[in-house]
């Protein structure tokens, strides 16, 4: 205890200095070494997290990476940030710092610090040394810097580094959030088996159940969607059983706008001749790449001879006014020609039994698929539509098959619409079709010529009173089956409905005969009949104008205008 309060006074406030600059140096460290270890620990993990996305770094290489940063992070957090908090500057070590950076203190300072810190000691020093050695301290104390000890200098470069750190961070090029989070969980993770998402998807839409049962002779059909990055190109990788290396087949995808991120398309379709044994495949597409997938090549149920015939046994029935009996293809035959209407009786056999079986159409030109969904856009009304449905279902409907009891012996009654390439599908119940194609080359009935020759203006005029009789001559020809009809259109404005007056009436090659309406107009006409088709057909007799009644039911008068016109019709129309 000094006995001089106001030297008292001084001694508390030196102390308080001290106290005060200690602290200060705790925060100078902690300020210094906390920025440090920041910038180490994270430019470290960013470096190798960049390393890992570019490079995809073993295992073992994260392992020790891991290990390392954590080891010199916790001795750098211990040196520069734990120790100054658990452990800070005492007065007398400050007094030291201050003795090393102010020689003119000569250690009066360090002596005044312990001469306060300790209590009087009656058998030690002098209480005057112990009095002088304080007034020099604090006299000399006084116009010095204390704070000058801090070296602010790198303090200030320390945060310097710092901000100049985060300005080169914010420049680096960001990954996506998955790819940073797969990075995160590769590093933390090293023997985890954590992947980076890949720019580019793949997934097979179908066939969606592998290893897949592919029928010998078909070609094998992928649909797949990628995701991501679309790249130009991608390849297939075609590994047949028994083979030593898989075979790498480049394909072009289908063009797509750049900013597109999805695609789903039709893959490839490979060479039936390539495929006549098991073989597994994987897709690969810029960084994506699929697992191997197996395909099952088996034989599909194929057509064997029938009573000792070869099969498929086709039977042709003509339409009846064609007058051809019906006619038996060769057995085996695939390719036929046939008018419309004719009715195809098939009969074939299995080398196995199979579950079911039916004939699918496919037209010669692939736009003609969107035929039906065409023509049911021309339907007016709801009875419209329900037929134009039904025709298209006719047409486009897969036409049943029926089966024996024994599973084996196929039997088809069916009448063709359309010309094109009819295939048998043969179903064996385990998911293996089997298919044989036929081309039926149907073509229709030929339209009739029709003419209408009289009246002529310059022969006839054209100006007649309402009960006259004007001379009527029509033609027609019809080279293929004949004719079934032949008539005249009338009306008497072009807003009418046309009414049609039949002029001869043509049955089937074995009936013929002319309507009462044609007998009753042409008295005294010369009607055909026989057995063979009417392939042309002339006649000019006087029309009695009186007998062209109105829709009205009224005859012509005087100012009407008649339009007339000539129809003929075969038997297919």
């Amino acid at each position: 205890m000094l006995a001089d309060p106001i030297l008292a006074t001084e001694v508390c406030l030196l102390q308080q200095r001290l106290s005060a600059l200690r602290w200060r140096m705790v925060v100078h460290r902690l300020l210094q070494g906390g920025v440090l270890t920041t910038i180490f620990l994270i430019g470290t993990i960013l470096a190798v997290v960049g390393l890992d996305i570019h490079y995809q770094l073993p295992s073992y290489v994260r392992a020790l990476a891991l290990v390392s940063i954590f080891g010199i992070g916790w001795v750098l957090l211990r040196w520069w940030v734990v120790q100054p908090l658990l452990h800070p500057p005492t007065r007398l070590q400050v007094a030291l710092r201050l003795e090393r950076e102010y020689p003119e203190l000569e250690e009066s300072l360090v002596s005044a610090v312990q001469f306060a810190q300790r209590p009087k000691d009656p058998g030690g020093e002098s209480e005057l040394l112990r009095q002088r050695t304080i007034e020099c301290a604090v006299a000399v104390s006084q116009s010095l810097d204390f704070p000058r000890i801090l070296k602010r200098r790198w303090t200030l470069a320390a945060v310097g580094m710092g901000l100049v750190f985060l300005a080169v961070l914010f420049q680096l090029p960001r990954p996506s959030a998955a790819v940073a989070q797969a990075a995160a969980w590769r590093l933390l993770d090293p023997f985890g088996g954590h992947t980076f998402p890949k720019q580019t998807q793949i997934e097979i839409q179908s066939p969606q159940v592998f290893p897949y049962r592919l029928a010998r002779g078909e070609a094998f059909r992928l649909r797949i969607t990628l995701r991501g990055v679309i790249p130009p190109r991608y390849w297939v990788d075609l590994w047949p059983q028994g083979a030593s290396t898989a075979l790498a087949i480049p394909r072009p995808t289908p063009e797509v706008p750049p900013e597109a991120t999805e695609l789903t398309f039709d893959l490839f379709d490979l060479d039936p001749e390539r495929l006549l044994q098991p073989f597994r495949f994987r897709l690969r597409a810029n960084d994506a790449e699929t697992t191997w997938y197996e395909v099952q090549v088996v034989a599909a149920p194929t057509l064997v001879p029938l009573d000792g015939r070869a099969s498929p046994q086709m039977t042709l029935h003509y339409p009846s006014y064609t007058g051809k009996p019906r006619e038996r293809l060769d057995d085996g035959a695939t390719l036929t020609e046939a008018v419309a209407g004719t009715r195809i009786e098939l009969r074939a056999k299995t080398d196995r039994p199979i579950a079911r079986a039916w004939l699918d159409y496919h037209p010669e030109k692939p736009i003609q698929r969107w035929t039906p969904a065409l023509t049911l856009l021309m339907a007016r009304d709801a009875r419209t539509l329900g037929g134009l449905w039904a025709l298209s279902r006719e047409v486009w409907a897969p036409i049943p098959v029926t089966l024996a009891d024994d599973q084996c012996t196929l039997h088809a009654d069916f009448v063709p619409r359309l010309r094109g390439t009819y295939a048998l599908r043969l179903d064996d119940g385990t998911g293996i079709v089997g298919t044989r194609l036929f081309d039926l080359r149907i073509f229709p009935d030929p339209a009739p010529e029709v003419r209408l020759d009289r009246p002529l203006p310059l022969h006839d005029g054209l100006l007649f009173l309402p009960d006259a009789a004007l001379t009527l001559a029509t033609g027609a020809d019809d080279g293929k089956y004949g004719l079934a009809r032949v008539g005249l259109e009338y009306r008497f404005s072009r807003q009418d409905t046309p009414q049609a007056l039949v002029l001869a009436e043509f049955g089937t090659p074995l009936a013929v005969h002319a309507s009462a309406d044609a007998i009753a107009l042409l008295a005294g006409s010369a009607i055909v009949y026989g057995s063979q088709p009417i392939q042309h057909w002339a006649e000019q007799r006087r029309l009695p104008l009186s007998r062209l009644v109105k829709a009205n039911g009224h005859p012509p008068r005087e100012g009407d205008v008649l339009f007339l016109r000539a129809y003929a019709e075969d038997f297919d129309t």
